[in-house]
């Protein structure tokens, strides 16, 4: 728990029992608690971006104060397009793939709701034609980190690395990535 500082974890607790409620419990709990549409995205989003660590942990759960729902926030993106990690070998079409070593109780509980599954896959080929776009993500990544190439080079030289982690490589590795994920 991050704020308010109080030592009250209450309304922590609260939601992860009603997130380990079954049945139609559990749809009303979540119905009446969670950011849905918010959820969905997050997933969807995950997926697109292969973040594999994330299906049980480098994420927060906030709760916004006014309306009292909860939303997933993500944290650590490192093990992303490929970097694969944690058991979690699977295509990842969803961030809660049956044959994933461990998945979040919570992504297996909002894609266990057929109408919500739905709405994920229509969310999913959305942002799949948005954000995998053929040369998409490679000019959003040359448009911000192609200023900081000659800065980036001057860092190599002074803190000498792997080869494959210089600008040039990376940024390879990474389009390669991009691409074998489209």
């Amino acid at each position: 728990k991050e704020n308010p500082t109080d030592g009250d974890y209450s309304p922590v607790v609260s939601f992860v029992n009603g997130a380990n409620l079954t049945g139609t419990a559990l749809r009303n709990y979540l119905l009446a608690n969670a950011d849905i549409p918010q959820m969905i995205n997050y997933a969807a989003t995950t997926a697109i971006v292969q973040s594999v660590d994330s299906s049980d942990h480098n994420f927060y759960l906030s709760q916004d104060p006014n309306r009292g729902r909860w939303s997933i926030i993500p944290w650590d993106l490192d093990k992303t397009f490929g970097n694969v990690c944690c058991g979690n070998n699977s295509p990842f079409v969803t961030p809660a793939e049956p044959q994933d070593a461990v998945t979040s109780l919570l992504m297996r509980d909002l894609l266990s709701q057929p109408d919500w599954k739905a709405m994920y896959f229509r969310r999913l080929r959305t942002l799949t034609d948005q954000i995998l776009a053929p040369g998409h993500l490679e000019s959003e990544y040359d448009a911000a980190m192609g200023p900081a190439q000659p800065e980036a080079a001057l860092d190599t030289t002074v803190w000498p690395t792997q080869a494959s982690w210089a600008y040039g490589p990376a940024r390879t590795q990474l389009f390669n990535k991009i691409q074998a994920r489209r």
